[in-house]
């Protein structure tokens, strides 16, 4: 995508986001692959014509996923957004095959460990192969700012033996916003979900299935009222 046709997406996108926005605020974006944190945000800013603005922490230009930009007085939560925990999914590809699961599992306990001792952050991370050949994998890590995913990646292969690097990676939590959150506002605005954020006839049946309405009793409560009732009908 040209730089011209990425700006234009960004508009429209952006434009959707701050219809219902005042001059200070955030946006959580999902990011695409390609322009660079840095320029995202200077699209946001002329877009909006704002003077300051300011992201969570720094995506590399091919890593996709959240990505909260900051809006005038909201700049004043930067820092703590980038000291905020962050969660990864992602593909990690090895030079060549390991033998089993067991010897992933050994050697990913072994690098959490190592993470704690040298760096003392807090890192939980799970790896699973995929295929038959065991030489590529998907995994998902919950880590503290400042953690280098593509280093977890290059130093697993050197524990395994085999060497290995990151193929992709996407950010699905910043702070306490996550993709979904994201991606709501988009389906609010093309109608596949209600004005509240609830699911239509339109939403698709991915969303239905994950959607919890917290609005509504729990089946605890439920069962608790519905005994309750027949208590006192009894009565």
């Amino acid at each position: 995508m040209s730089s011209l046709g990425r700006r234009e997406f960004f508009e429209e996108y952006i434009t959707c986001c701050a219809q219902s926005s005042s001059a200070s605020g955030f946006i959580n974006l999902d990011k695409p692959s390609n322009p660079s944190s840095h320029e995202v945000v200077a699209w946001i800013r002329r877009i909006l014509r704002v003077e300051k603005t300011g992201h969570s922490g720094t995506l590399d230009p091919k890593v996709t996923g959240c990505l909260i930009v900051c809006i005038e007085r909201a700049t004043r939560l930067v820092k703590s957004q980038q000291s905020a925990g962050k969660e990864y999914v992602g593909i990690v590809r090895l030079h060549n095959a390991i033998e089993s699961e067991a010897q992933l599992a050994r050697v990913s306990l072994g690098l959490l460990l190592a993470v704690l001792a040298l760096y003392m952050q807090s890192v939980q991370h799970r790896w699973e192969m995929r295929g038959q050949e065991r030489s590529s994998g998907i995994f998902w890590v919950s880590c503290e700012a400042g953690t280098y995913i593509r280093t977890l990646c290059v130093h697993l292969g050197l524990l395994l033996g085999v060497g290995g690097q990151m193929q992709e990676l996407r950010r699905v939590r910043s702070g306490i916003l996550g993709e979904k959150a994201s991606q709501k506002k988009m389906m609010i605005q093309k109608g596949l979900l209600d004005k509240h954020g609830k699911p239509n006839e339109s939403t698709p049946d991915s969303w239905k299935k994950e959607y919890v309405d917290y609005s509504e009793p729990s089946t605890k409560k439920k069962k608790k009222k519905k005994q309750k009732e027949v208590e006192e009908s009894s009565e």
